[in-house]
């Protein structure tokens, strides 16, 4: 568990969070890093939530993210004017466990939500889909509009 949350840090996301194997959660939230989220957080397969919302983080989304597979719960990259790419369904399709998904206020376009997705997290009680429209254009039916 590493909880960074309202602090002010200078830098990026250290290449070394990679070899930090058995982290569950990862918050980084309203701190003002910079920089673009690194290829090696795919290496923490036990990460649970990657929170890093209200920042100024850059670059696209490493399709790494997406080995983190089955555990990741939470992934909130919301308020990062400067993140951009595609969240592809096959993406999301790997992440299988996801029940909380936060792109408002980026340049993420985030494809079709598995259907399956849509449905098995409808019912958990953190279940929060909530997606930029104006970047997005596919029809998704369990997300928010946000912008």
């Amino acid at each position: 568990l590493l909880r960074l949350i309202h602090i002010t840090l200078e830098g990026s996301i250290p290449t070394e969070i990679g070899s930090l194997g058995e982290l569950q959660s990862l918050a980084l939230e309203s701190t003002g890093i910079t920089g673009t989220i690194p290829l090696e957080l795919g290496r923490c397969t036990k990460l649970k939530e990657f929170l890093a919302y209200h920042n100024r983080l850059s670059g696209t989304i490493p399709s790494t993210i997406s080995d983190i597979g089955v555990s990741l719960i939470k992934l909130d990259l919301s308020q990062n004017f400067l993140v951009s790419g595609t969240i592809s369904t096959a993406f999301l399709a790997r992440l299988s466990s996801l029940v909380y998904l936060l792109t408002y206020q980026t340049q993420i376009k985030v494809d079709r939500i598995p259907e399956k997705l849509c449905q098995r997290s409808a019912s958990h009680p953190d279940w929060r889909f909530e997606i930029n429209c104006r970047v997005s254009t596919e029809d998704c039916g369990c997300c928010i509009c946000a912008y």
